[in-house]
């Protein structure tokens, strides 16, 4: 014989007039509120105060929170302490994190997509995590995306995310950003993920894409770390995918791909290692920055797509005391546009070393016709500065050209001759005439025999 358990059940206003004391563990029912109470055996009902409501804050959970999109699972949704409803879904996102004290804590977002159509707040040390986020493919071309979106709607205007207040801490994990909703064709003024914090904010194996903002993320505080994340399609950005505005920020490990321009430094102190950047329609990195920016271990390739005239990486305004190095520039599909370019700009006290071009065809890789001249340029493929080798003077001469296969013309000073057999009627030999191309080497008399001189070049 099968048998029925039923709970207790009454509307909410039944049983605060009737207001009946629950056995332990006895469960009484709000039929209008979806709520339900647990007695003690002692306390009356309007006492209990351990409220619980499918998909409220149920877990008791203080300091992390889970927020489901609203096309997770039921089961993801039935775990959750807000679940959205695919509108507007800013509001449960906002008012998670305003349960938040200035602690802060963590919020999970479950896989699917968040649509917004207005901006998120965060005031205090709050990180997300994503369950991960990636793209479907189909051969070769990418046909949706996977994981846990937030998505600005059609017709969205102004911020997506705005980071403020003088906490430091907080970020993004497993995330991603998408403006696939919105128009194209109409640039937003602002920035999508704005971080104004005070800093140490670190964005983590995250993709940001097809955003048509001023700029994907804007880090105006400092000591913040960019890592492990993917920028794509970010055509209508005006100031970088990533806009670095405040100083000691970290940018690592990132992929670009077909975005206007991917970095734009304006302050001291950026590090910009192990990325890769391809398919920009200008620049990859715009430095504005007057100091000290490290740029090392990077992939540069097809850059300057609308034929305008922009190097790899472009400076402005002067900076000083740079460092390029152990960076590899394919210049295939460029344009005819350099790796480096001073812009017309006083660039001085940076070294450029051990940096790899190729590509280049009769492009000069740098162009620092306006720097100063302390900058030093040494050790780099497809660009020499260094070299060295053998020159004969053959009896009967008292003069040879020597071809010393630099990119740049040296000067006094930049070669050193030595002859490395006898002289013969030789007394004196000196070195002049440097060209694009060649150095002469003269004697005061013809030695009456070959002589061999061993010659070394570096211009720094």
């Amino acid at each position: 014989m099968a048998h029925t358990i039923q709970m207790r059940q009454d509307t909410a206003a039944n049983w605060t007039s009737t207001n009946p004391t629950l056995y332990s563990g006895e469960v009484g029912y709000e039929t209008d509120t979806d709520k339900f109470k647990m007695g003690d055996g002692s306390t009356a009902w309007a006492s209990l105060t351990d409220y619980y409501e499918p998909g409220s804050a149920h877990t008791g959970r203080s300091s992390t929170l889970v927020i489901a999109a609203d096309d997770s699972s039921d089961l993801s949704k039935d775990q959750a302490d807000y679940v959205c409803d695919g509108t507007d879904d800013q509001v449960q996102i906002q008012a998670a994190i305003d349960t938040f004290t200035a602690i802060g804590g963590d919020i999970y977002l479950t896989n699917g997509v968040f649509n917004i159509s207005s901006v998120i707040n965060i005031t205090d040390p709050i990180t997300w995590h994503g369950a991960g986020v990636g793209e479907h493919w189909s051969g070769s071309a990418p046909y949706g995306y996977y994981g846990s979106i937030i998505s600005a709607v059609a017709g969205f205007t102004g911020k997506m995310i705005d980071i403020t207040g003088s906490h430091y801490g907080g970020g993004f994990y497993d995330l991603g950003i998408s403006g696939d909703d919105m128009n194209p064709a109409v640039l937003i003024p602002n920035t999508a993920v704005d971080v104004s914090n005070a800093g140490d904010f670190i964005v983590h194996h995250s993709f940001l894409f097809n955003l048509p903002f001023q700029s994907a993320i804007k880090l105006n505080n400092h000591g913040s770390w960019v890592d492990s994340c993917d920028f794509e399609y970010n055509r209508l950005v005006t100031a970088g995918a990533v806009d670095a505005t405040n100083y000691r920020n970290w940018i690592t490990n990132c992929y670009f791909s077909t975005n206007r321009s991917a970095i734009e430094i304006s302050s001291k102190w950026q590090h910009v290692h192990n990325c890769v950047f391809t398919n920009s329609k200008r620049y990859h990195i715009g430095c504005a920055s007057p100091t000290e920016q490290k740029i090392s271990n990077c992939e540069f390739e097809t850059w300057n797509s609308d034929n305008s005239g922009w190097a790899a990486i472009r400076f402005y305004n002067s900076p000083l005391y740079n460092h390029i190095t152990n960076n590899s520039f394919n210049a295939t599909g460029c344009n005819g546009s350099e790796g480096i370019q001073d812009n017309g700009t006083a660039l001085d006290y940076c070294v450029f070393d051990s940096n790899v071009f190729y590509n280049f065809g009769a492009t000069s890789p740098f162009d620092l016709s306006s720097s100063g001249t302390h900058n030093i340029v040494r050790n780099n493929i497809g660009y020499i500065t260094e070299n060295a080798g053998t020159a004969t003077l053959v009896n009967g001469n008292t003069t040879i050209a020597v071809t010393h296969g630099l990119a740049v013309t040296p000067s006094a000073g930049d070669i050193v001759v030595t002859p490395i057999e006898a002289w013969g009627s030789m007394a004196q030999f000196y070195i002049d005439t440097y060209t694009s191309t060649q150095f002469t080497i003269h004697s005061d008399a013809d030695p009456g025999q070959d002589v061999d001189f061993a010659w070394k070049a570096m211009v720094v």
